[in-house]
């Protein structure tokens, strides 16, 4: 698990501006393949949310090329949240964001998948301080409508179903 801030970087100055924060899953299954390991055990081990994205495109230690196509690489990406300060919201960057981390870092990996989870109905929603400070409260608490609503933001990608219906594949 990788997590931490979104940094915006401005002109010439290069000055930082922090714009929201990140936590990404990488699923190592070249690793387990290599071990004899089957890489969904593996993320059993390691927790649900690892686990849930594993059994999406996974199938007998191998991502599942009915899902994913043919792939070059065992590994995995999984967008497992990402929310962007209030002031930088409406501008797509959410998008931009995953579209630069699919090039980047997910170039590697057979698969990069994310679950269109409403933080403001996650674990986070106790933390009052960070509710507030993302201002969470704008999205409203109807499950249903929230997830529609991320999944339409995200479908901007393309997305692809997986044995899994609440996660989709980039």
């Amino acid at each position: 698990v990788h997590a931490g801030p979104i940094w915006l970087i401005e002109g010439t100055s290069e000055e930082k501006i922090e714009i929201g924060e990140i936590e990404l899953y990488y699923i190592d299954g070249s690793r387990a393949l290599d071990n004899d390991l089957d890489i969904v055990d593996v993320c059993d081990s390691i927790g649900q949310d690892a686990y849930e994205y594993a059994t999406a495109i996974y199938r007998n230690g191998v991502l599942d090329a009915e899902i994913v196509g043919e792939s070059f690489s065992n590994d995995a990406l999984a967008l497992h949240t990402i929310a962007i300060l209030p002031t930088f919201r409406g501008r797509e960057i959410g998008i931009r964001v995953m579209r630069k981390i699919a090039e980047t870092v997910g170039y590697q990996c057979g698969a990069v998948v994310l679950k269109p989870t409403p933080l403001q109905l996650s674990i986070r929603s106790e933390d009052e301080e960070w509710m507030e400070r993302m201002k969470m409260t704008e999205f409203g608490d109807d499950p249903e409508l929230a997830v529609n609503r991320l999944t339409r933001y995200w479908n901007k990608l393309n997305l692809r179903p997986t044995h899994d219906p609440g996660i989709l594949l980039i």
